[in-house]
């Protein structure tokens, strides 16, 4: 790895902040669409030994119909979407999703108590939580409880195969 000197640093970031510090970076297409489509994008190995890896192609085909998905949900630019999944490649998917479509990514982590969830959503602002159907039950009761009407918690990810 070349050392390069603070001055260099500071140049990089500058040309960075000029570069991407707009509201019209497109996020997917930095992250997934301007590599090589056979590249491998993720390599993934659960703790339960499923193994699986995705290229770039794989990340972009799966991230593209996982957004129109969510735009027939009525998901569109601007929206905030919490994330409540596990660290799994259907993370990655959803949140390339979400940049696709413009909206808010914000991010859950599934180690977080009911309390920290609901604090994290009311704040952000969320229009929808997306989650798994292991989580799905304990987020529909969480919002029944609090009466929230317009709240929308809806399974995504239910194994290797999604979407």
């Amino acid at each position: 790895m070349e050392v390069k000197s603070l001055g260099d640093v500071h140049l990089q970031i500058n040309e960075w902040l000029d570069r991407y510090n707009s509201a019209h970076v497109d996020v997917a297409g930095l992250l997934c669409d301007r590599h090589d489509p056979q590249r491998r994008a993720l390599n993934f190995e659960s703790a339960a030994g499923r193994v699986e890896s995705l290229t770039y192609g794989e990340l972009a085909d799966k991230s593209r119909r996982f957004a129109h998905v969510l735009r027939g949900l009525g998901i569109e630019k601007g929206d905030r979407v919490a994330l409540l999944l596990p660290k799994t490649p259907e993370l990655l998917i959803a949140a390339v999703a979400l940049w696709r479509l413009g909206a808010v990514y914000i991010p859950l982590f599934t180690a977080f108590g009911p309390e920290a969830v609901e604090v994290r959503v009311e704040d952000s602002g969320a229009k929808v939580i997306l989650t798994d159907t292991a989580r799905l039950e304990a987020t529909l009761r969480r919002i029944a409880a609090k009466g929230t009407e317009e709240a929308l918690a809806a399974p995504i990810a239910d194994g290797p195969d999604w979407p």
